[in-house]
């Protein structure tokens, strides 16, 4: 299943299309908030299925804050964050995911890209923003692969995408010296 991951658009979709075209084909799309409305006439276009949260700048949107997914055998825990403190650490996230027994954490609110694995094998997983960056990273957005409880996070430069579907191949952002990070759980 292939599982595409975006997060603070901010009424800024255009850049997130344009780098979700670079990678298709898509089974879905974890929205993890802030511009609720952003990712919904995309995915209808594209026929793509959306699972959303509403975040800290949804104001009078109706969505709910987290939602509990079953994806490919993998349950996955969608959030902001901001509720959790998101810009000042990843443990209260962490302890959220453990205490609601899911695999991943998907979450948002920093504008920053993470993958990182915490207590457990517990993978948090956050795609940066694809048109408000913050950290010195660029634009952002990010791809979950999950095949029989196999969890493959990618996170790619906006940039980049755009140059894979001009022709050029486009690079991952590198965490921890890997161009990708996979964590049976």
């Amino acid at each position: 299943m292939r599982i595409a991951v975006v997060s603070d658009s901010h009424g800024s979709w255009r850049e997130a299309e344009q780098a979700l075209a670079a990678l298709k084909p898509l089974d879905l799309l974890l929205f993890a908030g802030d511009y609720y409305r952003d990712p919904w006439r995309w995915a209808q276009r594209e026929k793509v299925r959306v699972a959303a949260v509403i975040g800290n700048c949804d104001w009078g949107a109706r969505g709910p804050e987290e939602e509990l997914l079953e994806l490919g055998g993998t349950r996955i825990l969608l959030t902001h964050g901001h509720r959790y403190g998101a810009k000042w650490g990843l443990e209260r996230l962490l302890f959220r995911g453990l205490e609601a027994g899911v695999k991943a954490v998907v979450f948002g609110h920093t504008h920053v890209p993470v993958a990182t694995y915490g207590e457990g094998g517990l993978l948090l997983f956050n795609p940066g923003s694809p048109s408000h960056p913050r950290g010195g990273n660029g634009g952002s957005i990010g791809l979950l692969e999950v095949e029989r409880g196999l969890i493959t996070p990618r996170l790619y430069k906006i940039d980049e995408l755009k140059a894979r579907r001009a022709g050029q191949s486009a690079a991952k952002i590198h965490f921890d010296d890997r161009d990708e990070m996979s964590y049976n759980i």
